[in-house]
Parts: C-alpha cells; sequence; structure tokens
C-alpha cells in the first residue's frame, strides 16, 4: 500500500481536491482519503479498502469509487425533516460500545451505562443515494423534548431481536449442536445492544432450558449465551474472550473484555 500522502498528491496532481481524514471509531483512529462529489458532501476511502498493488492502482480505485453512480447521486439529507421528534422515535436504535475505550467519543453522546459498556442511541437516515445514521446528543434531546424512557420503549418496539444456534447463525443447521446461541437484530448490526433487554434475555433463557446463561461479548453486533455449568469457569471465559478478541475480532468493533451472568432478574459481571 503507498502511503495516502503520495496518494493524495497524485490525486491533486490530476485536479481531483483530496485530503486525509481520520475517523475515531471505537477508540481507534481510522484514516482514509475524502474527496468531495457530487454538489454537496463527500466520500471517505478508508486505508483498509484501497485496492491495488501499485500506486497507479490505488489511485484508479479511488477515482472509480468517487466516479460511480452511487456516489454522484449524493445527497444532502434534510435536517429539517430528520431532526423532529416523531422521526426520531420512527427511526431510533441502540448500539453498545465498551465505555473505557470511548470516554472521548461518549462526552457529547446521548447514552446510558450497562457496567463497562454504554448504549448509545442512534436515529437512522434512509435516503436515495445517502443512508446513514446520526447519533443523539443530549441538546437536541432536550430542544425535541425526548426522554430517555421514550427512547428505551421505541427502540424496545423496533429491535427485533432473534435468537439462534450456531449452527443456525453458520448456514449449518444439521451439524452437531455446540451448545452455543448467537443474540443479534434483524440485520446484525449493533446488535449487540440485545444485551440491554432483559424481557429479550429471559425469552432466550427459555428457549434454551436453563435458569441461568453466560453471555459472551463477541462483537458490538451480537452476544453469545451459553448455558451456566460448574466446569465453565469466569476466568475460563475471560481466557478465551480475550484470545478471540486478539485474534479475530476488528479492534473498532471489540465490545468487552470478560462475560457477564444473567439469572433472569438481574445481569451481573462475572
Amino acid at each position: 500500500m503507498a502511503k495516502l500522502m503520495e496518494i493524495v498528491e497524485e490525486l491533486n496532481n490530476r485536479g481531483i481536491n483530496a485530503e486525509i481524514k481520520t475517523v475515531k471509531k471505537n477508540n481507534v483512529d481510522k484514516q482514509g482519503i475524502f474527496i468531495p462529489v457530487a454538489e454537496h458532501g463527500g466520500m471517505i476511502m478508508y486505508e483498509d479498502i484501497i485496492e491495488g498493488d501499485t500506486l497507479e492502482e490505488q489511485v484508479e480505485c479511488i477515482i472509480k469509487s468517487a466516479s460511480s453512480p452511487e456516489s454522484q447521486e449524493f445527497k444532502t439529507w434534510d435536517l429539517g425533516a430528520i431532526t423532529t421528534k416523531e422521526y426520531i422515535l420512527d427511526n431510533v436504535f441502540g448500539a453498545v460500545c465498551n465505555r473505557n475505550w470511548n470516554q472521548e467519543f461518549l462526552l457529547d453522546k446521548f447514552h446510558g451505562q450497562v457496567f463497562d459498556t454504554d448504549l448509545e442511541w442512534y436515529a437512522r437516515v434512509s435516503m436515495p443515494g445517502n443512508d446513514g445514521s446520526f447519533s443523539l446528543d443530549p441538546a437536541l434531546m432536550a430542544k425535541l423534548g425526548i426522554s430517555e424512557d421514550e427512547v428505551a420503549d421505541a427502540i424496545k418496539a423496533k429491535s427485533a431481536y432473534k435468537l439462534m444456534t450456531m449452527e443456525e447463525a453458520l448456514g449449518m443447521p444439521g451439524m452437531p449442536g455446540m451448545g452455543i446461541y448467537v443474540a443479534t437484530n434483524k440485520n446484525g448490526y449493533h446488535g449487540a445492544s440485545s444485551i440491554n433487554d432483559l424481557e429479550f434475555l429471559r425469552e432466550c433463557m427459555e428457549k434454551m432450558g436453563c435458569d441461568k446463561v453466560v453471555i459472551i461479548p463477541s462483537s458490538i453486533h451480537e452476544i453469545l449465551l451459553v448455558r451456566e455449568s460448574e466446569k465453565d469457569t469466569a476466568e475460563s471465559f475471560r481466557k478465551m474472550i480475550c484470545e478471540v478478541n486478539d485474534g479475530f475480532v476488528e479492534e473498532s468493533e471489540r465490545l468487552s473484555d470478560h462475560p457477564y451472568i444473567f439469572d433472569g432478574e438481574t445481569l451481573m459481571c462475572a
């Protein structure tokens, strides 16, 4: 991969306005190249998705993406339409992150705490040429007269969490059962917020046929559930979570490094 500055310089030499941008996500700085597209707005090509082995190939990859029909149809959001109480409560969703790893990011966010994780609230925006979301901040919520209870109720009504066996999640329902279950939402995006829905967790326990469950924070997109047993200790789960985080989960998508226990009434750190 050529250095980002070399790519920017080559784009500028070709008359394309480009600059390096840094975005912080889950306490991880992601760098990419920002290029204005259409009349307003622009696109960021993050370093890890720029294709090509040579400088020429990487520059052509960015130019092709910036000139695609999808990019050229980019439209700005109608802020008046999406910053109303009705719109936000109709489109709100929850996302969890690790509080200790995101203290700076959470300073001006509307969020709630669950042990070492924080539930953030976002409003989803879907319009031709520019899908996305924006985080809800306390000032906006106060201005619109939206309470935390209203947000929580709206999320609960729309979350549509689901529980699958690991075999079903892997698309191999016929394989021998591993006793591991996956909880997420209908689209698998930020589905780990299901850890905040105790009623859903109780439904999971009923389906699993147990009165206590161990919750493993797989990533910000899903959690794993296993029946508690005497042979599995909290320390063994912590070791497994750390190994999986280090080897398989992108740093920006890690949720926590220890398990939780739920007994049907109380969620506890293990």
